[in-house]
């Protein structure tokens, strides 16, 4: 589905609170497909494509070709997804934290905690992240679920020794 779109093709992540069950998924799934059949940016129409990945994060992927969302579109969105996410239950969509996997479970936490979980070894450097900040499918293709040490900006930062 996703391979038939080019790097550039805009793109937005929606993390859930919580994994939903499958059959709650599928009715995301379904509305979405439904507002993106609707979908336009200047009276034009959008083609994008709805999916789930790690059962934790809704994707939504426009396809360039045709038009890309402009500033009033891409709020359509974010107020249909933000909808959508309370009316199943989920509440606000947490924008603003990290999402890391760790051990069985995805979870969600500053970037203060992570560095903290980090020098603490609660959550290693080889733990997969999820970020949701990214913004183009070539991006998503690149660093999606790689390791927290791919994203130095992250780590915290050690202190150098100074030998005399």
């Amino acid at each position: 589905m996703t391979s038939q779109l080019p790097d550039h093709s805009p793109l937005f992540i929606f993390p859930f609170s919580y994994e939903p069950e499958e059959g709650k998924k599928e009715k995301i799934l379904s509305a979405c497909r439904e507002f993106l059949s609707g979908w336009k940016a200047h009276s034009q129409p959008l083609s994008a494509i709805a999916w789930t990945e790690e059962n934790r994060f809704l994707l939504i992927a426009a396809d360039p070709a045709l038009n890309l969302p402009g500033g009033c579109s891409k709020d359509k969105l974010f107020q249909f997804v933000s909808h959508l996410m309370k009316e199943a239950g989920f509440g606000e969509v947490p924008l603003h934290l990290f999402w890391v996997n760790s051990g069985e479970q995805t979870i969600s936490i500053s970037k203060r905690e992570l560095q903290e979980h980090l020098s603490s070894g609660t959550v290693l450097p080889d733990n997969p992240l999820f970020p949701t900040w990214i913004s183009e499918l070539g991006q998503f293709r690149n660093l999606w679920g790689k390791p927290i040490s791919h994203f130095p900006a992250l780590m915290p930062h050690q202190k150098a020794e100074i030998k005399i």
